[in-house]
């Protein structure tokens, strides 16, 4: 009888803990889910970067392309269109995404592509029906009706400059609504630059980052990024510690442009690819709730080296030193980090790689900056799509 209750008792508070455990997270979901002040939402280290990096750029290259935004740093602006002296033509819908505005809920019978990432998907340099998701929903549209579906739309979710991290937050909040039967993503360029890292201590190209000196502190870090990536308790704890922690170094100040490494071989991209990781794993989970597919679309490959020119478009207190070059074997260990990701979890994968690489018009498929898609790119980008995904199953 004595033995009873004390298992009785030993249940209760098992029960209770699970019981306390999941109101404290529920309500930490509520609570992040309602708050829109204090800045962005730090579901990952990397968006205070990129929004530091990249908003002052876009902000000075093209006045009224984005505004900034609590969840995600930024976004692109409703209704923003290109002026005379703008260099880039470009128009954002009514819904905020470039592209013709998209029914919701979807139509019966529509087959819905939403396509996510960062310049390269937004079409960075080409007129907004050169840009590789709407060649692709030409390609579909052409041969794929109506083995789809009776119409075939492909929505354009890049936005310049957005790292892995705001794609699945932007996933989550926007996209979601819009119910595509398959999202396709092509990031990790930009979690390259903009994911923080400090300077080196090591020498040479394969030197360990400076805060990963061990398997067991990297599992710890992937541990860390899965957990802020999927528990909005997490969240908020970090963000209680992070701010009684004094900082070190004000963003605002023009020095804190340097922890950036001045220099290719500076530091790993361990750290990108953990949390480039963690927001494909988040993206996937997402998809699979809403009872649509992901798709992963690699890079192609080595990206040229920064010029001069490449950054004329900067005011001096945001430009990076000119010796700051992602060059060959930068990126490289990202594309293989997401190739692999995506074998594990039987995610289909499209990669670019082989499909740039040896082209005698190699020069013609980027533009001068090296790593923008020219039209004739973004074409060759959407061909790869139909030839991998969809031609098994349209026939021709």
């Amino acid at each position: 009888m004595r033995g009873g209750r004390v298992g009785a008792g030993l249940a209760a508070c098992c029960l209770g803990v699970v019981l306390v455990g999941g109101a404290l997270e529920g309500t930490a979901w509520l609570l992040e889910f309602r708050s829109a002040a204090g800045g962005v939402t730090e579901a990952a280290a990397g968006i205070e970067h990129a929004n530091r990096i990249f908003l002052p750029t876009l902000e000075f290259a093209l006045p009224g392309l984005v505004q900034r935004d609590p969840q995600l740093g930024y976004r692109l602006r409703p209704g923003a269109a290109s002026g005379p002296n703008d260099y880039m033509p470009y128009a954002i819908n009514g819904q905020g995404f470039r592209g013709p505005e998209a029914a919701i809920p979807k139509p019966a019978g529509a087959f819905r592509v939403v396509v996510l990432g960062g310049s390269t998907t937004f079409g960075w340099g080409v007129e907004q029906k050169q840009a590789y998701p709407a060649a692709l929903e030409r390609l579909l549209a052409a041969r794929c009706t109506p083995q789809l579906g009776d119409r075939v739309e492909v929505l354009n979710g890049g936005v310049p400059g957005y790292i892995s991290t705001q794609n699945a937050r932007q996933l989550e909040l926007t996209w979601a609504r819009y119910q595509p039967d398959l999202v396709l993503v092509m990031d990790g360029l930009n979690d390259l630059f903009a994911v923080p890292l400090l300077e080196p201590t090591g020498a040479g190209p394969n030197a360990p980052h400076p805060l990963v000196r061990s398997r067991l502190q990297q599992r710890l870090l992937s541990v860390a990024a899965w957990t802020l990536t999927h528990s909005a308790l997490a969240r908020a704890m970090d963000r209680a510690i992070r701010s009684a922690r004094p900082r070190r170094r004000s963003a605002a100040t023009p020095s804190a442009r340097h922890e950036l490494p001045s220099h290719p071989s500076a530091a790993s991209p361990a750290p990108a690819i953990t949390v480039l990781q963690a927001s494909l794993e988040r993206m996937r989970r997402l998809t699979q709730r809403h009872g649509s597919r992901l798709a992963i679309l690699v890079y192609p490959g080595e990206i040229n080296n920064w010029t001069e020119r490449s950054w004329t478009l900067l005011p001096e207190a945001v430009r990076p030193p000119t010796s700051l070059s992602f060059g060959v074997g930068r990126f490289e260990p990202v594309a293989e980090a997401m190739a692999a990701w995506a074998r594990r979890r039987d995610v289909p994968v499209v990669d670019l790689r082989p499909v740039f690489a040896g082209r005698a018009d190699g020069l013609s498929l980027f533009l001068p900056d090296g790593q923008h898609f020219t039209p004739q790119g973004n074409t060759l980008v959407a061909e790869a799509i139909y030839e991998q995904l969809f031609r098994a199953r349209c026939g021709s």
